[in-house]
């Protein structure tokens, strides 16, 4: 018997935050949602602002 649940991560940098979702039978259910700190000083050694800002958008 196959299994069809996929488990998804969305990592939003510009929000600091990790979304986990289920996904069953091409629905996303919402399982988890963790809010998280960027180093000031990884962001400061790789030239970025102190509010990280991105746009995979474009």
């Amino acid at each position: 018997m196959p299994l069809n649940y996929f488990v998804l991560a969305e990592w939003d940098l510009a929000q600091e935050r990790l979304s986990v979702y289920l996904e069953k039978d091409q629905e996303l259910e919402s399982i988890k949602n963790i809010s998280f700190r960027i180093n000031s000083s990884s962001k400061k050694n790789l030239g970025l602002p102190e509010k990280l800002a991105l746009n995979f958008d474009a």
